[in-house]
């Protein structure tokens, strides 16, 4: 005859195993997703640092947008957490960093500008600005050499 006390001590083991064994799926599961999360953001990052670095390059510059993709109207670099970097240095492992750790939280963008007349590379947080008085305004307020306008893909010297 099975003693009543073991038979339940028994229940209670499975039922504690069943519960630890949920428990460590359930850890398991959200560190995996977390894991996916991390690893998706970090190649969205690696490939706009890829962009920027294409596009300095390339042209000499330009800016990769977080959300919206504006076409028309002013680029204005933002005051704090500019990078400027000589030129040789301006690498996509540091423009992801740069987007990583110093992307300022509101902009709209990410700016790099190779000002080959110092061999130096901007790297900015950015706002996007429709209007023109108002885009300058901002530049010279902001203590900017330049802003850059989208309908006419032109630096303005401020």
């Amino acid at each position: 005859m099975v003693d009543s006390s073991q038979s339940v001590q028994s229940n209670v083991l499975v039922v504690v195993s069943i519960v630890t064994r949920s428990m460590c799926l359930a850890v398991f599961h959200r560190l995996a997703l977390t894991t996916i999360w991390i690893t998706t953001m970090t190649n969205h990052k690696r490939k706009l640092a890829n962009e920027l670095y294409r596009q300095m390059t390339a042209n000499g510059g330009g800016t990769v947008w977080l959300s919206t993709e504006y076409s028309t109207g002013y680029v204005v670099a933002l005051p704090s957490r500019e990078l400027r970097v000589s030129d040789y240095l301006a690498k996509p492992s540091l423009i992801q960093y740069y987007i990583e750790n110093l992307v300022q939280p509101g902009s709209d963008g990410i700016g790099i500008w190779n000002n080959t007349d110092e061999s130096k590379v901007y790297i900015d947080s950015v706002l996007h600005v429709n209007d023109y008085n108002t885009a300058v305004k901002l530049g010279r307020e902001f203590n900017q050499l330049a802003i850059y306008c989208l309908d006419t893909n032109e630096v303005i010297d401020l």
